[in-house]
């Protein structure tokens, strides 16, 4: 079982955040990682997708303040699409979710990103 904890213990980069946002991102993370996976590799996925969720959540709000702050400025604004949650490209936005595509195929071997 994934704790904030152990997430906190693993990547220290995430210490400061709140152990109730971080668990958010760990129940998130359990829906997506497969249950049929052994548990040992089933914990090794969920935290790495769990830092991966969280990674990206970090982007999105550091975009969003940028893209206030040009408002504000009065500056134009590109916005970046990012590509769908079931893409591979979508895991490479982080070195987490490049660790999960490298466990998930070492595992399985399939490429994709999903094994449901």
């Amino acid at each position: 079982m994934i704790t904030p904890e152990l997430l906190k213990n693993r990547y220290p980069v995430f210490c400061e955040l709140e152990d109730t946002h971080i668990q958010e991102f760990i129940d998130d993370a359990e829906c997506f990682v497969s249950q049929s996976f052994p548990q040992s590799l089933r914990d090794r996925l969920l935290k790495v997708y769990t830092a991966h969720l969280l990674g990206v959540n970090y982007i999105i709000q550091t975009k969003l303040m940028v893209a206030t702050l040009s408002i504000e400025v009065g500056n134009s604004i590109k916005v970046d699409v990012f590509d769908s949650v079931n893409s591979d490209n979508w895991f490479n936005l982080t070195p987490y979710g490049k660790e999960y595509l490298r466990l998930l195929k070492r595992s399985t071997g399939t490429i994709g990103a999903f094994s449901i």
